[in-house]
């Protein structure tokens, strides 16, 4: 062999023995990448359950049973009935007084004014 073969050989041999080298140094690395991202998803998924798990034992400790949620039902009905019932009340009696006033029947209002003039007459009387 000339010296021209033997240097082009030992530069082939060097070139095949650093892709070599470097081809292992890149799968390595691709592994180690590889390990650190299932290693993280391992991490995230595991903060993740636990994280779920406190949020629903926490949720069962402000959660309601159905008779302490059927009681805070009737309770709040009752006081929306009542505020109905009362606001309805009022209506009733402004249009009822308002009827007896355009039909010149006199109000509670009015008989009480009379009824206290007439004690008042009374008085001056005795």
């Amino acid at each position: 062999m000339t010296m021209t073969k033997n240097v082009r050989k030992v530069a082939t041999d060097m070139a095949k023995s650093g892709m070599e080298i470097a081809g292992e140094e890149a799968l390595t690395l691709a592994r180690t990448a590889w390990l650190v991202g299932l290693g993280a998803a391992a991490t995230v998924g595991e903060a993740g359950v636990s994280a779920f798990e406190a949020l629903v034992a926490k949720g069962r400790r402000h959660s309601e049973t159905p008779v302490e949620k059927a009681q805070r039902a009737v309770v709040e009905t009752g006081r929306e009935a009542a505020k109905l019932v009362e606001s309805t009340g009022r209506a009733v009696y402004a249009q009822a007084t308002g009827l007896l006033e355009q039909l010149g029947i006199p109000t509670e209002t009015d008989i009480r004014a009379l009824r206290a003039r007439v004690n008042e007459l009374r008085a001056r009387l005795s």
